[in-house]
């Protein structure tokens, strides 16, 4: 609480996810069919697609969208900048 955290998620074109948390690798997973089959008419950030989930309390900055796969040193090189 109260601390701010740089949070990097990488999906690869093999549907793999990469979670960064701070510049450090915590988690690979291969994101779920349903996450890639879903059809979505509106994107939230902070908020989920769906009514029944609430919305979140972070508060963001600096948010980047990249259309490239990022590697540690590049991911590690945006947190520091």
């Amino acid at each position: 609480p109260n601390q701010w955290i740089h949070i990097t998620a990488v999906m690869d074109n093999q549907d793999m996810t990469y979670l960064y948390i701070n510049g450090t690798l915590i988690q690979t997973f291969q994101a779920a069919a349903g996450l890639i089959n879903t059809t979505r008419t509106r994107n939230f950030i902070g908020r989920s697609n769906w009514p029944a989930d609430g919305p979140t309390s972070a508060r963001f900055r600096n948010l980047r969208f990249y259309n490239q796969v990022l590697n540690s040193t590049q991911i590690l090189e945006d947190m520091n900048n």
